[in-house]
This record gives structure tokens, C-alpha cells and sequence, in this order.
């Protein structure tokens, strides 16, 4: 009986040693991507974002001059026309 206990205590080690393995594994695996996800984040989604806020501002700063442009010219052509 006393080898049955011997062999119990070295199978749960063993298995502790596994456990402690294998969990050390996966942390390192799960640090690994998050840095991985954080570096794709900060070079790449914010700066897309950051692009698409100052492309969307840019287009409406000169949709909206173009537009007034566009009056004035259809203004003067209109004019234009009616002198003759």
C-alpha cells in the first residue's frame, strides 16, 4: 500500500508540472497576441481612423466650397447671357 501512495503523490506532481506548463504556455500565447492586437491597433486602425476623420472633414470643407463656387459661375454665366 505504501507504493500506491508514493506512485499517487508522483502522478499528481507529474501532473502539476504538466498543468503549470501548459498554463505558462497559454499565458505567454495570450500575451503574445495581445501585443500583437495592440500593435495592429496602433498602427493601423488608429491611423485609419484618424485618416478617414481629416479625409470626411477635408470633403465637406470643399464640397461646400466647390458648391458655392459652382453658384456664383452659374450665376455669371446666367447673366451673362441675359445681357446679350
Amino acid at each position: 500500500m505504501g507504493n500506491r501512495g508514493e506512485a499517487s503523490e508522483l502522478e499528481f506532481s507529474t501532473l502539476s508540472i504538466a498543468i503549470t506548463g501548459v498554463r505558462s504556455g497559454i499565458d505567454v500565447l495570450a500575451r503574445l497576441m495581445d501585443d500583437t492586437a495592440q500593435d495592429v491597433v496602433g498602427d493601423m486602425i488608429e491611423p485609419l481612423e484618424t485618416y478617414h476623420k481629416h479625409y470626411n472633414d477635408d470633403s465637406k470643407e470643399y464640397l461646400s466650397k466647390s458648391s458655392s463656387l459652382w453658384s456664383m459661375y452659374k450665376e455669371a454665366t446666367i447673366k451673362k447671357q441675359d445681357a446679350r
